[in-house]
């Protein structure tokens, strides 16, 4: 019965998981995603980086394919820290995204206001979505949904 129980539960942990990201998301980058910790090695570095064009592609030759986006994200080798008068953030994932980000990325969800529209993305919008951790740290008196700084 404990080996049933181990099973079970690291059955159900896997499925966590994939639901976190949504069991049809892939992701495609030019990184090695098995790497933790130290520089990549210069093969990995010297690889093209993908385009937007590279994802339009996919979007046009893959029929299975319901929808693509991109998204740019800042070297994840390097330690990002957010500092205002009210506090502190450390480990920050920055990211320039798509509007159809949040559809095709299931940690996206949206709690309190909107998500970026095609409209912000077309005029350069300055707007900007923050995780769980931020708005409690910097915004100790409420949230800042529609205020600029």
């Amino acid at each position: 019965m404990l080996v049933a129980a181990l099973i079970s539960g690291f059955d159900q942990k896997i499925q966590e998981n994939i639901k976190q990201f949504g069991a049809d998301t892939a992701f495609i980058t030019k990184w090695n995603q098995g790497r933790h910790g130290g520089p990549p090695p210069l093969e990995e570095r010297q690889r093209k980086p993908l385009t937007v064009e590279d994802a339009r592609a996919i979007q046009e030759r893959c029929p299975a394919v319901r929808t693509v986006t991109t998204f740019l994200m800042t070297n994840w080798d390097h330690p990002h820290t957010v500092r205002t008068k009210a506090g502190q953030v450390s480990a920050i994932d920055f990211r320039g995204v798509q509007p159809n980000f949040g559809e095709v990325y299931a940690n996206a969800a949206t709690l309190e206001g909107r998500f970026i529209s095609e409209g912000d993305d077309l005029h350069k919008e300055k707007v900007v979505m923050l995780g769980r951790t931020l708005p409690r740290s910097f915004f100790p008196k409420g949230i800042p949904l529609e205020k600029t700084s």
